[in-house]
């Protein structure tokens, strides 16, 4: 039947990654629009008009800021490397060729 392979640690590593921006983009969005509509329906029940939807949406603005940046913290450090994956330490006798070895 079909040849699988087993995802790579990279490819996993980029899945999570795109899977963290979607959600963080998707908060931003929803925050923002319930910031907008509840402006709307505070602004249409006291009738003022545009203060309360600007003020909504001005001050969702920071706080989808700092949401976003907790959720990719938190994402970012649950994201653990395996030893294998870590970039080598290159030390200081490490000795560097030409390519045709000469």
């Amino acid at each position: 039947m079909g040849d699988r392979r087993q995802p790579t640690t990279e490819y996993v590593r980029n899945i999570a990654l795109a899977m963290m921006a979607g959600q963080t983009g998707c908060v931003t969005v929803i925050l923002i629009f319930m910031a907008l509509f509840g402006g709307l329906f505070l602004d249409a029940r006291l009738n003022t008009h545009p203060i309360f939807t600007l003020g909504l949406v001005l001050a969702s603005i920071p706080l989808s800021i700092y949401i976003m940046i907790r959720l990719m913290l938190s994402s970012v450090g649950a994201i653990k490397l395996s030893s294998s994956t870590k970039a080598p330490r290159h030390t200081a006798k490490t000795s560097f060729r030409k390519e045709n070895d000469s």
